[in-house]
């Protein structure tokens, strides 16, 4: 008897099982559920991405984001709004003694500082640190005796009576005697010496100036002016 062929069934090139239509059924299923399990991954880890992002730069309010708003408000404010009585010392100037080898006076040129209230330069005190001496230095209309005392002497002013600054133009000298009856602890500065005064006005703000004499005085005469 001659043989009937056996029927010939399909199979998948990888895996050699029988293509039947159970098969392809069940292999839509595994393919549809790998697919599902690959879109919740990923919509997990944009949730987690997204919930790092709300912990520190994220747009719904969370983190860094309101606290660089707050540093910015905290900054704007205080910058508006904070203001100190405060003069700018612009240039120093001294007077050449009658011997024509120290200074015998320092004159200061001070200006209204940015965004200061006025300046009421009676309430002024000065720090004098000399080569060999500190004095406190103050106004000589409100001075004691045996107070060291400045003069002040408008260049420039609103009102040139008051000695107050309060406009952006206001200018105002202050002189400091060194030495004579009137300063007498406060010695005259010598070539190439040098002074720091520390002007204290009335409501605690505080500029620094650095008094430094050439290191020669040579060819000068008694009154003349020196940029120091």
């Amino acid at each position: 008897m001659g043989h009937r062929p056996r029927p010939r069934q399909e199979t998948g090139q990888a895996t050699g099982r029988p293509c039947t239509d159970q098969y392809r059924a069940d292999r839509r299923t595994l393919l549809t559920t790998v697919a599902t399990l690959g879109v919740a991954g990923l919509a997990g880890c944009s949730a987690i991405s997204g919930d790092s992002g709300d912990d520190g730069s994220g747009s719904d309010g969370g983190g860094n984001d309101d606290l660089d708003d707050a540093r910015v408000v905290d900054t704007d404010e205080e910058s508006e709004t904070q203001t100190v009585d405060a003069a700018v010392v612009e240039t120093i100037h001294g007077r050449v003694g009658p011997a024509g080898n120290t200074i015998d006076r320092i004159v200061l040129s001070v200006g209204l500082a940015e965004r200061s209230d006025d300046v009421d330069l009676t309430r002024t005190s000065i720090e004098y640190v000399g080569p060999s001496t500190v004095e406190e230095v103050v106004h000589a209309s409100v001075a004691d005796d045996g107070d060291q005392t400045f003069a002040t002497e408008p260049i420039s002013a609103a009102d040139a009576g008051n000695d107050v600054l309060s406009t952006p133009s206001d200018r105002y000298e202050i002189a400091i005697p060194l030495g004579g009856e009137s300063n007498g602890p406060l010695s005259p500065l010598e070539a190439g010496s040098s002074a720091e005064l520390s002007l204290q006005y009335g409501d605690g703000g505080t500029r620094v100036a650095i008094v430094e004499v050439p290191d020669s005085l040579g060819g000068r005469s008694a009154g003349d002016v020196v940029t120091l």
